[in-house]
């Protein structure tokens, strides 16, 4: 008889038993969180994915949440619309032929939002969109001009509801928000040793590893010589006493990462990773976040969702995502409302490594570190 649940999906999604008696409750609202996660193709859906989707068709209120809805591409961009309006978004193909017209829409919207009259060149192409003959839009033009009440909003509406998400997808932009605080932007090239072979070739490895171009199991990390390890504790030295907080993409950095900074120092360091329980994992994080707990916090790649860590203003990115929208999840666990100073972004890389090519695209190419990225994937 609770009028509110909240629950992890694995909970219903693995219980066959928990999923009948949810989709036998009845709902008024369901929310997602993390929706970006709900796997899906045309070929296969996920279990959690199935379930949602149970849920859905059953439910007058369905929210998704995510904070980077293009992070996994546009196929789990549309099976997130499909879940919510699965007879508008009934198929892929024509959602992406459908997006391919997006600009010349936009483009229309952007004249009527202004205020401005639609120019004779649009009157065609708005036809087309509507698919409306061509004196009906003439006859809204000359009522734009006449300034008759109401026309300009109902064909900004018709247009965001025939094409695109239009009003099912509400997108928050930082521009129209305030509390983010200011970010600076630290690239740290660290000079490559006199022999530079056996680190060069780790590097590559590694690189080849944190983008997908190899299988990441078959990297073994080893940081004892790497010239990021020694920057790292100095770094310790020079922010002490401010906390830390490291992502990499693996477990196995992690481990390697740890090892490597006991041989240097006695720092502090707490770790979390998918190889702890749940309740390891929380149990780290509050000794971060204690006043006296942990300086450093060296985190997987799990750490770049779901948890915040506001009360920290150092973000080290020992390596970098392939994917944009993942590093804003990343940057994000720092750069979130309720952060109370500027933060600082560390991004070391050896000079000549392919780590080097990655970091200076994003900083001097797309301005990801210090902006939001909008489009990014793109």
């Amino acid at each position: 008889n609770d009028q509110l649940v909240l629950c992890g999906l694995n909970l219903l999604a693995h219980n066959e038993l928990r999923a009948k008696q949810a989709l036998a409750a009845g709902w008024d609202i369901l929310v997602v969180d993390e929706a970006h996660h709900l796997g899906w193709s045309p070929e296969l859906a996920s279990r959690e994915y199935t379930l949602v989707e149970s849920l859905a068709r059953q439910t007058p209120g369905v929210l998704l949440l995510t904070a980077t809805p293009e992070q996994l591409g546009v196929a789990s961009h549309f099976a997130r619309l499909r879940l919510l309006d699965p007879e508008r978004y009934h198929d892929l193909a024509a959602f992406i032929q459908e997006s391919e017209g997006y600009r010349e829409v936009a483009g229309i919207v952007d004249i009527l939002s202004s205020g401005q009259p639609l120019a004779a060149s649009d009157l065609g192409p708005l036809a087309r969109i509507l698919h409306w003959e061509e004196t009906e839009v003439r006859a809204k033009q000359e009522a734009l001009v006449q300034g008759a009440v109401g026309v300009r909003e109902t064909l900004i509406r018709d247009l965001l509801d025939r094409h695109g998400p239009g009003r099912v997808m509400f997108r928050n932009t930082r521009a129209r928000m305030t509390g983010f605080p200011k970010r600076m932007v630290h690239l740290v090239p660290l000079p490559a040793p006199a022999e530079f072979g056996r680190l060069g070739e780790l590097l590559a490895d590694e690189f080849a590893a944190d983008t997908v171009l190899v299988s990441a199991a078959s990297f073994e990390p080893d940081f004892r010589n790497d010239p990021r390890i020694p920057w790292l504790v100095d770094h310790m030295r020079e922010v002490a006493p401010d906390k830390v907080l490291l992502i990499c993409r693996t477990q196995r950095k992690v481990a390697a990462l740890e090892q490597a900074l006991r041989q240097r120092t006695n720092l502090s360091v707490a770790l979390f990773h998918e190889g702890l329980t749940l309740v390891q994992r929380d149990r780290n994080a509050a000794w971060f976040a204690d006043e006296d707990g942990a300086r450093l916090l060296l985190c997987s790649e799990i750490g770049s969702e779901g948890r915040n860590f506001q009360f920290a203003h150092h973000l080290v990115l020992f390596d970098l995502p392939l994917d944009p929208e993942l590093l804003e999840q990343r940057i994000g666990r720092l750069d979130r409302i309720g952060q109370t100073s500027e933060i600082h972004i560390h991004v070391p890389f050896v000079v000549g490594s392919p780590q080097e090519v990655l970091a200076r695209w994003y900083h001097e190419g797309l301005n990801a570190f210090g902006c939001n990225l909008r489009g990014g994937r793109e």
